[in-house]
């Protein structure tokens, strides 16, 4: 492989790739996929199972509902853009540890702030953990997704235990996202721009607060998303673990 690599040619080439398909690869390399799953589509069960009393018997539907509702997609070219993006202007606004650890705190509050809008959206948000937060938002784009889709969906009405109620802040949420659209210098468009910057805030966050042999441990597998952000994020200095200064192209190791 090493002769045919330096003595190419198209035929030397084609035959470099057939022979290079053939042999196992010794590294892992990223699927570059995430996975995706809808909660309110498992919840509402609205993919019937097959041989539902069959995977009953072999003590296996349970874990097969797990899978049926969830895919993989391709990372658009877009959201890895937006990654990067919104960290190299974190980055750039920034230039000490502790202003560094005050970005790594935050869990999409920093978006709203920018944008203004935190008042509006602090007494769903303030109180809530950050697993609880996940839900809130994954709830609450859903819902603005498919109210755009039917206007309808706008008049539903949420019963239950409002101060115990995910789905109920989550309904909250959604509701006041709605809402400004109808703010002077806000439409459509920057409300799924402000969405989107939450989530990547949030990734940020999940992927800052990983231990780093956890990281260590996807990248022998060839990583996921979440550990390439955190690389990133360390490349960038905005990482509680390494801070690199200024003038130095070594990373510094900050033991917490």
């Amino acid at each position: 492989m090493l002769w045919l690599s330096k003595n190419k040619n198209v035929l030397v080439d084609l035959l470099c790739q057939a022979i290079s398909s053939i042999l196992p690869s010794k590294t892992e390399r990223w699927s570059n996929e995430i996975a995706q799953y809808n909660l309110l589509r498992f919840s509402l069960k609205d993919k019937p199972a097959k041989c539902r009393f069959l995977q009953r018997v072999l003590g296996i539907y349970e874990l097969m509902e797990k899978y049926r509702y969830k895919r993989f997609i391709r990372v658009p070219k877009d959201l890895k853009e937006l990654i990067f993006q919104q960290l190299r202007k974190k980055s750039a606004r920034e230039s000490d540890f502790r202003a560094f650890k005050a970005l790594c705190a935050h869990r999409g509050q920093g978006i709203l702030e920018n944008e203004g809008c935190l008042d509006d959206f602090s007494r769903i948000i303030e109180d809530a953990e950050f697993d609880q937060g996940i839900l809130l938002w994954h709830i609450a784009t859903d819902l603005c997704y498919y109210t755009e889709l039917d206007e309808n969906l706008s008049s539903v009405r949420v019963k239950g235990d409002r101060s115990k109620s995910v789905l109920f802040d989550a309904c909250r949420l959604a509701k006041e996202l709605n809402l400004l659209e109808s703010k002077p210098e806000w439409n459509k468009e920057k409300k799924w721009k402000l969405i989107s910057n939450v989530w990547v805030e949030m990734l940020s966050y999940a992927a800052s607060q990983c231990q780093a042999n956890q990281h260590a441990q996807q990248l022998r597998k060839g990583g996921e998303l979440l550990t390439h952000v955190w690389l990133l994020l360390a490349h960038l200095g905005i990482t509680e673990q390494f801070q690199i200064s200024k003038g130095h192209a070594r990373a510094k190791l900050i033991a917490q």
